[in-house]
């Protein structure tokens, strides 16, 4: 009883609390406006704001970012929640108005009702009415009168209970301010803002599965800010959200329509807020020129720009753009990014407004040709770091540029003039030894293609550029296995380096022509073009040459000509060269190729050691072919050991890994070796069914494989045939009709079975869903289909497909195995 007495008196004293405060803060006079603006995800910044109002050092707090971030929807939030701090009064001035710092005071005073005296300052009558009361001013938009800061700073040494709370595009800069810039709303606030906007319109508007990912899609391409959120959520009349990423998405080449989109706010917005356009104008205007010739230039620039790239194409001295970028970040126009070197960008919608402002400038033409020309050259020194050997920094700045690479390539492959053109090429040359390795080769083809359709507009170009450009598209169909068409294409440009008498391009040309011959097996013609090419590298100091051409001579050692001690010498040749110099790619590679000269001569355990190596450096550097290729080899290794669960783990990854870069024979060579997987697991009916999946879509000479061919794998279909007897072939058929998706399906479920069965019943369940365990369950007690149909509350064409996928999972043939290995392995 005296608890609950305790109790009532604790929430007695809440009640009158929140009532005295309440009737404290309705006396208190004010002119905020009513909350109406969203307020998701600002907590931290509202407690921030109580907090420093709550000292008495704190007298004035800058909000700054961009217009749209919030600044005062966030300002009104905190101001409404200290009415009870400020007891002279809480007021908001709104400065858009106003065209002069000389205005502000007056502003300020007319607020609160102070008027002019004659013969008398108004800062003077100002500090009469302030003196000894507690108010709190929240100034809005203070970036068009900056140059009044020193204003406030008079008006608050002369009144020490007053407090400003300031919300504007940049700081006021004045010593005791507290500045808190704004950030984009995170990911979860944005999307659950744009819900809301998006109900306000549409009541049945709801966050679903379907929609989820492309409004978070839609949110980050919106920077997060809430305004262009706000005016997204309004399209939700016209577009759903997957149309409106799709809008949103478009090149800004292709006159991109955020702008356009982000359009028809709500009426009682301010103009500048009524669009995403007038937003970013309303900032613009207030640039001085050289902010905004700036400005312009790093639109140019799609990931991000460094000083160095944006002194050259801007052609202007270090310190000028230093000293305008600066102004620009605290403008909240330009985003500083954080990192070793500094970086800067634009939020999406300013890049496409001083986009088309610098599309206007008469200057545009020339900043174009020096933005290609400037990442030609950064190109062009990555490629060198990762020939010389430094991988980490050639990859890391290949990676930090590729969109500004891209955005060059649109630039130089619209243009019409020549030497544009050829620098697009050069710069090519040089993102090829990214994209190779990686396997990014749809990126790739789009940019090759459109290089190759501007040809036919060039009547003198250096052959060398053509050499250049058939090269790369040669390499390209080489990577897809297309080796007659890769043929072509290097043949081409053997030719035009040929005329252009450039020898270390030649050498390398020559060495890429050759590896396609052998593909071809003309065993006759490759050798004196091998020795060519190795001269030309030697003679042009190309050591990355001399490699490949080294490596390449000993795969036609091996897989031509026979001759493994041959093969082995020019392979460990190329292997310390490649290590020497800190080529982590073609190590890699290289020792995946001698890994199968090993494991084709019997010699298990050296072959692994290479794998291991190589398979490690793979995923290190992200080389997803290699790693498919070195994975599938370790599988065969731990197959012929009778490591199952091992082998099962390597080909999962193996095989989503040449899905992935679409290496597709690589592909149906792992599932050779998951048929002799299955054979070994008596999974007799999945072991046919991926010979016929394979038949025509793999050679058994090792000349034409990538992978090497497993050992002991001719005698899988004869004990297959021995074993099914007249359902081979029917199985065989099965596999032939299959498409590639349902034959990895069954080579997952194979492979994950393998893997779970040696891992205990946990790891052995696992494979099956909960339905198909409790189908699983019933089997194991003799259940017929009708009867698990009846207790398990489904139909019997359900329960038929459930036993169906059970005893595909299990490789057995019938319900009576199934049940026989449930009990076997204690699933009751």
């Amino acid at each position: 009883m005296a608890v609950e007495e305790k109790k009532s008196q604790n929430i007695g004293v809440d009640k009158s609390t929140s009532r005295n405060i309440s009737d404290l803060a309705s006396s208190i006079p004010t002119n905020l406006p009513a909350l109406r603006g969203k307020f998701n995800g600002r907590d931290a910044e509202a407690q921030i704001i109580r907090e420093w109002f709550s000292s008495d050092d704190v007298r004035l707090v800058t909000l700054t970012g961009f217009g749209g971030a919030g600044k005062t929807t966030l300002a009104l939030h905190a101001a409404h929640a200290m009415l009870h701090q400020f007891f002279g009064g809480l007021f908001f001035i709104d400065l858009t108005p106003i065209t002069t710092p000389a205005l502000i005071l007056p502003a300020i005073a007319k607020t609160i009702g102070v008027h002019e005296e004659p013969n008398r300052e108004l800062g003077e009558s100002l500090r009469d009415f302030l003196v000894n009361r507690s108010i709190l001013f929240v100034l809005d938009n203070f970036e068009q009168v900056i140059e009044g800061a020193p204003i406030i700073a008079s008006l608050l040494d002369a009144n020490p209970h007053t407090r400003v709370l300031a919300t504007s595009r940049e700081a006021l800069r004045l010593r005791f301010e507290h500045v808190l810039p704004i950030a984009p709303l995170g990911d979860e606030d944005a999307v659950q803002t744009f819900v809301q906007y998006a109900q306000t319109v549409n009541p049945q508007f709801r966050l679903t599965e379907d929609n989820t990912s492309a409004i978070t899609e839609l949110c980050k391409k919106l920077d997060g800010l809430p305004l262009a959120i706000e005016l997204a959520a309004m399209r939700t009349r016209m577009f759903t959200p997957h149309a409106l990423l799709a809008r949103l998405t478009s090149d800004l080449e292709m006159d991109s329509p955020l702008l356009a989109t982000l359009s028809s706010g709500p009426r009682d917005l301010p103009e500048r807020q009524k669009t995403m356009r007038a937003a970013i104008a309303w900032s613009y205007s207030l640039l001085d020129e050289k902010e905004k010739r700036l400005l312009q230039v790093v639109s140019l620039f799609a990931s991000g720009v460094a000083i160095q790239p944006l002194v050259s194409v801007a052609d202007i001295r270090e310190d000028e753009a230093l000293e305008s970028l600066a102004s620009l970040v605290d403008k909240s126009l330009v985003v500083s990014i954080s990192s070793n070197i500094p970086r800067f960008r634009l939020l999406e919608g300013i890049r496409e407004f001083a986009r088309e402002q610098a599309i206007a400038s008469p200057e545009w033409n020339t900043w174009n040709g020096a933005f290609v020309c400037v990442f030609r050259e950064v190109a062009q020194k990555a490629a060198h770091e990762l020939e010389i050997g430094s991988m980490d920094r050639g990859v890391a700045q290949m990676e930090l540029e590729l969109a500004n690479f891209y955005a060059a390539f649109d630039i130089a492959f619209a243009s019409q003039d020549a030497a544009l053109f050829s620098e697009g090429i050069l710069l090519m040359e040089g993102i090829e030894q990214y994209w190779q390795p990686r396997q990014l080769l749809s990126e790739a083809d789009q940019y090759v293609k459109r290089a190759l359709k501007c040809l036919k507009d060039f009547d003198s170009l250096e052959p060398y550029i053509v050499g250049i450009l058939y090269g790369v598209y040669g390499s390209l169909f080489w990577s897809r296995y297309n080796f007659d068409e890769a043929l072509r294409l290097h043949t081409q440009a053997v030719r035009f380096f040929e005329d252009a008498k450039d020898e270390k391009r030649l050498g390398r040309a020559l060495n890429n022509m050759v590896a396609n011959l052998d593909e071809k097996g003309c065993d006759e013609e490759t050798i004196p073009i091998y020795e060519r090419a190795l001269n030309l590298a030697l003679k042009t100091g190309d050591v990355w040459s001399e490699i490949r051409v080294l490596a390449n001579l000993g795969l036609h050692y091996q897989q031509i000509v026979g001759n493994e001690k041959l093969a082995l010498e020019n392979l460990m040749q190329a292997f310390v060269l490649a290590e020497r110099h800190g080529k982590v790619f073609e190590t890699t590679l290289i020792q995946f190729n001698i890994a199968c000269l090993l494991y084709s001569q019997g010699d298990l355990t050296q072959a692994d050691k290479f794998l291991q190596t190589s398979l490690g450096l793979a995923r290190e550097h992200a080389f997803p072919q290699t790693e498919a290729l070195s994975g599938g080899t370790m599988a065969m290794i731990a197959v012929e050991q009778k490591r199952l669960n091992i082998a099962a783990e390597y080909l999962l990854i193996s095989m989503q890994k040449c899905r992935d870069v679409s290496a597709l024979p690589v592909f149906y060579e792992n599932l050779q070796t998951v048929a002799f997987l299955a054979w070994l697991r008596k999974q007799y009916q999945q072991a046919a069914i991926f010979i016929g999946g394979t038949e025509n879509k793999v050679s058994n000479d090792h000349a034409y494989r990538t992978l090497p061919y497993p050992r002991g794998f001719e005698n899988c279909v004869p004990a297959l045939k021995s074993a099914l007897g007249d359902q081979y072939e029917g199985f065989f058929q099965q596999g032939q009709r299959s498409s590639i998706d349902e034959l990895h399906e069954l080579a997952r479920s194979v492979c994950e079975f393998a893997n779970a069965k040696l891992q205990g019943q946990e790891a052995v369940t696992s494979i099956f869903t909960n339905r198909e365990l409790d189908v699983l369950r019933l089997l194991a007690r003799g259940r017929t289909n009708e009867e698990i149909s009846k207790e398990l509350v489904v139909v019997l064409k359900t329960v038929e497909k459930h036993v169906a996928n059970v005893l595909r999972k299990l490789g057995v043939k019938n319900r009576t195995e199934a049940a026989a290995w449930a009990v076997e392995n204690g699933i009751k």
